[in-house]
């Protein structure tokens, strides 16, 4: 079985970290649009998700015996969005001119590709 779980199944959302063996969920890092996540849960259910994403990709490989087809699966999504000129947000990783880096924001595509940031690095 890989031991490399850092790929979530789910496109838009959690992303987990691994240091040094350790797996966390940065919380204080998820958002809701522009609000943090904390807002709306309770640990109680952080903990669930937690828990779901981290044995996400053990489930998958037991039921369909690879865990690529989420990689998949985000790509079309990605493309709908573009192709269908749908301006919907997306987290995907752009250029960030000021910074000189790619990082992951929150974006608005459409027809354009990566039209809008919906905010930037500071």
């Amino acid at each position: 079985m890989k031991k490399d779980r850092r790929q979530s199944q789910k496109c838009s959302c959690l992303r987990r970290w691994r240091t040094w063996g350790l797996e966390f969920v940065p919380w204080s890092n998820a958002t809701i649009g522009l609000q943090n996540i904390q807002n709306f849960l309770s640990a109680k259910e952080m903990d669930a998700i937690a828990d779901e994403v981290k044995n996400a990709a053990y489930e998958i490989i037991k039921r369909k015996g690879a865990t690529y087809y989420g990689i998949g699966m985000c790509l079309v999504r990605i493309t709908n969005a573009i192709l269908g000129d749908e301006n919907t947000i997306i987290t995907v990783s752009t250029y960030d001119k000021d910074n000189d880096v790619y990082v992951g924001l929150p974006t608005v595509l459409n027809r354009n590709g990566a039209d809008k940031k919906i905010f930037t690095l500071h």
